[in-house]
């Protein structure tokens, strides 16, 4: 960012002539403006190049990100978050590599890929043998201590229902995913090769197993027929299920790694924040090709450094915000949201406090679906999920200062790519925090080892940073807190 030698304040307060613009916020466009693809370029070259290996979490590359980012915000001046000197969240990763494994159930043995997925293990936990119980809910099945569950559940829903049947006592989850034999068999193929890597997670909490089993092994273990299943999980009370036995060759390593954390204390209400957020790790180094991750997520950390300086310079000339501003950059978002699930398991400000996340998730690339004509755009996720007024807020700051093109497709609550479950925004959404989820949505190189630096397009970079600052600048300066929307 160029730095500003003058301020610039349009007779020194902006009238909110834009609907959803609050009066009395400092207007933010001398700042925003000196966001630009220049000084983008250089630090997202660094981030995605050869040198820093695909900052695989846990590996030198990633700590090598974390100490640049780092570096950056004690240049900005920002506030440290641990002690006096530290930017750094430390959260231990601890990776499963499953060699194999089966269920067993009333004669029959059904085996790891094939009828069911070990999904996850835990450490000395090799063998079990457990009585089973049916779940329709989270809350149902109240006995569970030293039992197996099992549930009929989405992909996503896994890992947080499992953590709250382990905090009642269950020993293990079993969970049906695929509503057919013919689709398990294509979900066991498509996750062969991601289970080839090892499963990793944070080290918060005592792991227990979690098995995928497909539809043919819940009508086995429930003595029903397989077109009764349905109406089974519905009416658990009345089942008997057979007894199960687990066994699964894991190996465990351990790793370490870090979120890191800098702020701007507010002027009015400083307990209240502003989370400005974007994920700095990717896949490494993969079959010896390496996977450098420009537009996933360089771009949108390049992006959050570029905003936390506008903020910074702001406060030189005199201007700060009424709620403070938090500026994260998660650890280990390609391993399962595992930074900023830690960090909501542990958070450094309230989270009760904590006034809207805005997300930044692969920001630079143009999608399958615009050309460059169209280079001007982001596709937004959850600006309307929660509050009303955060998405006046971002159309207005659009309207006003960047004129992006809004691609709200993925949005759409049924959308079948649920992109509002699959970054770092969801772990605030679903403490009932508003969120925007800023992205590029899908691409030819995503998650491929051509998402390279040629590939991005430094314009579209540069209007989506300054749309994520000109509305988190507008929720930090305004004295009226969002308004949360009733929810269901």
């Amino acid at each position: 960012m160029k730095r500003i030698q003058g301020l610039l304040l349009c007779g020194g307060w902006l009238l909110g002539v834009c609907t959803g613009l609050a009066a009395q916020v400092p207007d933010p466009r001398p700042f925003g403006e000196g966001i630009v693809a220049a000084d983008l370029r250089p630090d997202l070259e660094l981030l995605a190049s050869d040198s820093l290996q695909g900052r695989e979490a846990g590996t030198p590359g990633a700590e090598m990100a974390a100490a640049f980012i780092e570096a950056r915000f004690r240049a900005l001046g920002l506030r440290p978050v641990v002690g006096d000197s530290s930017y750094r969240q430390s959260l231990r990763l601890d990776r499963v590599q499953i060699r194999g494994g089966f269920l067993a159930a009333g004669g029959r043995q059904f085996r790891h890929l094939e009828e069911v997925i070990c999904w996850e293990g835990a450490p000395g936990q090799d063998s079990l043998h457990l009585p089973l119980v049916v779940a329709a809910g989270a809350e149902d099945a109240p006995a569970l201590a030293g039992k197996a569950v099992l549930i009929r559940a989405g992909m996503a829903e896994i890992r947080e229902l499992a953590g709250r049947y382990r905090r009642r006592g269950a020993a293990a989850l079993l969970a049906v995913t695929a509503d057919s034999p013919e689709t398990f068999a294509e979900q066991s193929k498509l996750l062969r090769l991601y289970l080839a890597q090892g499963r990793m997670k944070t080290g918060q909490d005592s792991p227990m197993p979690i098995l995928l089993v497909s539809p043919l092994v819940a009508s086995h273990v429930l003595k029903v027929p397989l077109d009764q299943l349905d109406a089974a999980f519905q009416s658990p009370d009345s089942l008997s299920p057979l007894p199960v036995s687990i066994a699964i060759d894991q190996v465990w390593t351990y790793q370490q790694t870090d979120n890191v954390i800098g702020y701007l204390p507010g002027a009015g209400k400083p307990e209240e924040t502003v989370m400005v957020t974007a994920h700095y790790d990717h896949l490494g180094e993969r079959r010896g090709k390496l996977f450098p991750g420009a537009d996933d997520n360089a771009s949108g950390v390049v992006a959050l450094l570029e905003i936390a300086e506008a903020f910074a310079e702001a406060r030189e000339q005199g201007l700060r915000p009424y709620r403070s501003v938090v500026f994260m950059a998660f650890a280990a978002e390609e391993k399962g949201l595992l930074g900023s699930d830690f960090y909501a398991d542990h958070p450094v400000f309230d989270l009760e406090q904590t006034v809207v996340n805005l997300n930044m998730d692969m920001v630079g690339h143009l999608d399958d679906a615009h050309g460059p004509k169209e280079a001007r755009f982001v596709s937004i996720v959850g600006s309307d999920w929660l509050s009303a007024d955060l998405h006046q807020i971002h159309e207005a700051a659009n309207a006003r200062y960047t004129q992006l093109l809004l691609d709200y497709t993925y949005n759409a609550k049924d959308h079948p790519e649920r992109f509002y479950y699959r970054s770092d925004q969801y772990h605030f959404a679903k403490h009932g925090i508003p969120v925007i989820f800023y992205t590029s949505g899908d691409h030819e190189d995503y998650h491929q080892p051509s998402d390279r630096v040629e590939n991005i397009h430094f314009g579209r970079l540069q209007g989506v940073a300054r749309l994520v600052f000109y509305t988190a600048w507008e929720v930090a300066f305004r004295p009226e807190r969002l308004r949360l929307d009733p929810q269901d």
